[in-house]
C-alpha cells in the first residue's frame, strides 16, 4: 500500500453472502498471545515517519484484532506488514491519516474486460465485508486526525501485477451503514488509486 502507514484492529469479522448482498457478523475469541500470530500482519514500527507511531503502539491491540478478523477469510489474504496507518502523498497532508489494510484477493471470475472493470469487480464483491469490520474500530476511528481508512489490493493477472488503493471516508463508510448511500455511491464518491498513487476513475 503506498502512503504512509499506522493502524487499527478488530474483534469482529463480518461475512459477505453473494447471492443476497446480505451481511453477518461472526465474532470469535482471540488465541492466547495474539501479537505471536497477527504482528506479521502490521506496519513495522520503523516504518512510520509521520504520527503513524504514535496510533500504532496507542492502538496495537486493536490493530492485533483487525488481523485476526480477517485471518479466517480465505477469499481475501491480507499482506504481511499491510495494517497500519497511511496518509495520500500526493495530496501531501501527513495529517490526515486512513486505517489501512492490503488484501490478495480471490481472482476467480475477474472480468478480462479491461483494468477498471476488474476494480469495479473486486470493491462491489469486497467491500460489503470489508467496511463493518474496519468500521467497528469506532474509537480508533473517532480520533481526529483519522478520516477515513484504506483498502488496498494486488493480484496477478497474466504476465503482469494489478494494484489499486481505494480511500474512504468515514464520514461516507457511516452514510452506507445507515442505508443512506447505495455501494455504488460510496465507490463513485470516494477516491481510487494505482501504484503511483495516480486517481483511477471508473466508468459508469
Amino acid at each position: 500500500m503506498y502512503g504512509k502507514a499506522l493502524l487499527t484492529i478488530i474483534t469482529i469479522f463480518s461475512l459477505q453472502c453473494e447471492s443476497t448482498g446480505e451481511r453477518g457478523i461472526v465474532i470469535t475469541p482471540m488465541p492466547r498471545n495474539p501479537e505471536n500470530v497477527y504482528d506479521k500482519y502490521l506496519v513495522r514500527i520503523d516504518q512510520y515517519t509521520t504520527k503513524g507511531s504514535y496510533y500504532h503502539k496507542k492502538y496495537y491491540r486493536q490493530l492485533l484484532e483487525v488481523a485476526h478478523a480477517f485471518s479466517t477469510d480465505r477469499s481475501l489474504r491480507i499482506a504481511e506488514h499491510s495494517i497500519g496507518f497511511y496518509h495520500d502523498k500526493k495530496k501531501k497532508d501527513d495529517t490526515k491519516l486512513y486505517l489501512g489494510i492490503d488484501f490478495s484477493p480471490d481472482t476467480d471470475n475477474l472480468p478480462e474486460s479491461g483494468y477498471g472493470e476488474r476494480i469495479s469487480h473486486l470493491l462491489k464483491k469486497q467491500l460489503p465485508s470489508i467496511m463493518p469490520a474496519l468500521m467497528s474500530q469506532r474509537e480508533l476511528l473517532g480520533e481526529k486526525e483519522i478520516v477515513g481508512v484504506v483498502v488496498g489490493m494486488r493480484w496477478r493477472h497474466g504476465w503482469s501485477t494489478e494494484h489499486f488503493n481505494f480511500w474512504l471516508l468515514s464520514s461516507d463508510a457511516r452514510l452506507f451503514e445507515s442505508s443512506r448511500l447505495t455501494l455504488d455511491e460510496v465507490i463513485r464518491r470516494n477516491t481510487i488509486t494505482d501504484m503511483e498513487g495516480n486517481i483511477i476513475r471508473l466508468t459508469r
